[in-house]
């Protein structure tokens, strides 16, 4: 028997709240259901779970539904270390090992991988929508932009300029409106010699911004690739 649909939120709601008690779920995922309606879908949910799973997944305590100690979520760990990620300001020896980020698990250290932290570039369950898994998304968005930007600016102190400019166009698909990541991508390409695609950066910037925003870019930004800008390539104010 398949998950239901209002039973994958109701393990998604869990997962990201931790223990909740059952009138909180209810109006959570039936919030325009008589109360009597919402329980009565909540039982029905329980029963598909614990139907699939037994009792290996879902606990209760009382009125509080939570999920089994045993279960291993992904956010949780990747949040721990997008943080320490975001906070550490030393060598990255020291910044991004595993031990540092507080990873042990078998699961944890895949998240490390080649020292990139391919688990920063995913996103928190997308296409569903509701406000508790917007305000999550929003939530991690917040970390691991600042992980990736850390990286970036750590790589660019160090001359890594590669790795950098990874960093820094990662950063940029988590949030294409933030100048902060677009400007670790142009001293990137300005440090490996790529003046017009610094430019060529800085004039999509603007343009996105002008037409989304209403704004220009900072001159901090416009200081980064004006010194650089290609002769046949006019300069936009």
């Amino acid at each position: 028997m398949p998950i239901s649909p209002k039973a994958q939120r109701l393990i998604a709601c869990l997962a990201l709240r931790g223990p909740t008690p059952r009138p909180v779920v209810e109006t959570l995922l039936w919030p325009q259901a008589r109360q009597t309606q919402a329980a009565k879908g909540l039982r029905q949910s329980l029963w598909k779970i614990r139907k699939v799973t037994g009792d290996a997944l879902l606990g209760a305590h009382g009125e509080q539904l939570e999920l089994r100690a045993g279960v291993t979520l992904d956010i949780r760990p990747a949040s721990r270390l997008a943080e320490r990620l975001a906070r550490r300001a030393a060598t990255l020896e020291e910044s991004i090992g595993p031990t540092a980020a507080g990873l042990a698990g078998p699961a944890e250290q895949g998240m490390t991988e080649q020292s990139r932290w391919p688990c920063l570039d995913l996103e928190l369950l997308p296409s569903w929508d509701g406000e508790e898994i917007e305000r999550a998304r929003e939530r991690w968005d917040t970390m691991r932009l600042a992980a990736l930007q850390r990286l970036g600016e750590s790589c660019l102190a160090e001359r890594d300029l590669l790795a950098s400019l990874d960093y820094g166009r990662r950063a940029a698909a988590v949030d294409p409106f933030n100048e902060r990541s677009q400007m670790i991508t142009a001293s990137a390409l300005v440090g490996l010699g790529d003046m017009r695609g610094a430019w060529r950066l800085y004039t999509a910037y603007s343009d996105l911004v002008g037409a989304e925003l209403g704004v220009d870019p900072s001159p901090g930004f416009l200081r980064i690739v004006t010194g650089v800008v290609p002769e046949d390539v006019p300069l936009r104010r």
